[in-house]
């Protein structure tokens, strides 16, 4: 795939300086014409024009090539609000899995440009974009980041509190193995870069999983086996799910689909767990699986 290739690539950049990046472009590869979809990626010092086989792949490559480019272009609020937060969300926040408070507060900040990114219209092709996509989000971003990072305080507020009921576990005669279930689940929803992985419009739900997990915790021993059958559902459902990531189609459409069904599993935990929480929509064995169903067909 090299004919018309390397007139795009480029690396290094830590500004917009590449004129219109195509949508997509057609080149020649062993005598066939094929389609190349060109897209910023992410180098970390700087920001590489790099193409890839798919839209999807691409629009994956570049939300996080923007967002770079975005933070090389931008001043860094981290400082200020890292010197900015109460005593209180400063104790708290050191007990994130982040090996930093800087680095949590970073995450929050790659989560708020993700946010004002697809909130500006998404990810620019033209310098004239990139430019008013910059402009938006250097007036927007410090109020965003406030806004992500006090979701985050109330959110590592919670998981201290699992984990000092994880550590309580074993003299509370806590089943092995469904306190080893909920520490799995409790590292996959809380890890550093949690909070950009996550995503702000997600962060939201997560005090509430966390919440399921200290009444599941709260009802053993005394369900025990109860709660042995609805953790071999999950686990069940989560092997399938598991097996549909590794072996994805490249489709943007179906990759949703995917992570749209790892939060249906937190949803259904929730209705097994800890009813009482309620969940943020109808879920059940049976929706999942017609939803795995639809994606393997």
């Amino acid at each position: 795939m090299r004919s018309g290739v390397d007139d795009l690539l480029q690396t290094g950049l830590r500004d917009w300086d590449i004129g219109t990046l195509p949508r997509s472009h057609e080149v020649e590869s062993g005598g066939h014409r094929m389609t190349i979809y060109p897209t910023l990626r992410d180098d970390g010092d700087s920001v590489a024009v790099g193409a890839v086989e798919s839209p999807y792949t691409q629009a994956q490559q570049m939300q996080l090539g923007v967002r770079r480019l975005l933070r090389l272009t931008l001043p860094s609020p981290t400082a200020a609000l890292g010197s900015g937060l109460s005593t209180r969300a400063g104790l708290l926040l050191r007990l994130s899995p982040h090996p930093s408070i800087q680095a949590l507060i970073e995450d929050c900040v790659d989560c708020a440009v993700d946010w004002l990114v697809a909130a500006n219209g998404g990810a620019p092709y033209d310098e004239a974009q990139f430019q008013a996509l910059q402009a938006a989000v250097r007036t927007q971003l410090r109020a965003a980041v406030t806004d992500v990072l006090d979701q985050v305080v109330t959110i590592v507020s919670v998981y201290r509190d699992v984990v000092t009921a994880l550590a309580d576990a074993p003299a509370r005669h806590v089943p092995a193995g469904a306190a080893a279930d909920l520490q799995r689940q409790l590292d996959a929803l809380i890890n550093p870069g949690f909070v950009s992985a996550t995503g702000r419009s997600r962060l939201k739900q997560l005090p509430r999983y966390l919440r399921a997990m200290q009444l599941r915790l709260g009802s053993l021993p005394r369900e025990n086996a109860r709660d042995a059958a609805w953790q071999a559902t999950v686990e069940s459902l989560t092997t399938e799910w598991q097996q549909l990531v590794d072996t994805k189609p490249i489709s943007g459409a179906l990759d949703a689909d995917l992570g749209e069904i790892r939060w249906m599993l937190e949803e259904l935990r929730v209705s097994f767990f800890a009813q009482s929480l309620g969940t943020a929509g109808p879920v059940s064995e049976k929706r999942i699986v017609r939803a795995m169903d639809r994606i393997s067909a």
